[in-house]
């Protein structure tokens, strides 16, 4: 979404560059990030979005909701 290496994306949450959006989960050996933050970080700092109709994998929390 962003042209970037994923470790780009670790730095960038490691060393708090630019108020880079905390994730929304932590799962075992990776974090998610609601999309709509990640977009609106890489605007408010300049950054190219290389893709922004990403649509999200249909999934269902632990109490089913949407």
């Amino acid at each position: 979404m962003l042209g970037v290496a994923p470790n780009t994306v670790n730095v960038w949450q490691r060393r708090g560059t630019a108020d880079f959006p905390a994730p929304v989960v932590r799962l075992a050996g990776c974090s998610v990030w609601d999309i709509r933050d990640v977009i609106a970080w890489a605007d408010a700092t300049n950054r190219p979005v290389h893709q922004r109709d990403y649509t999200a994998p249909d999934w269902a929390g632990p109490s089913g909701d949407r």
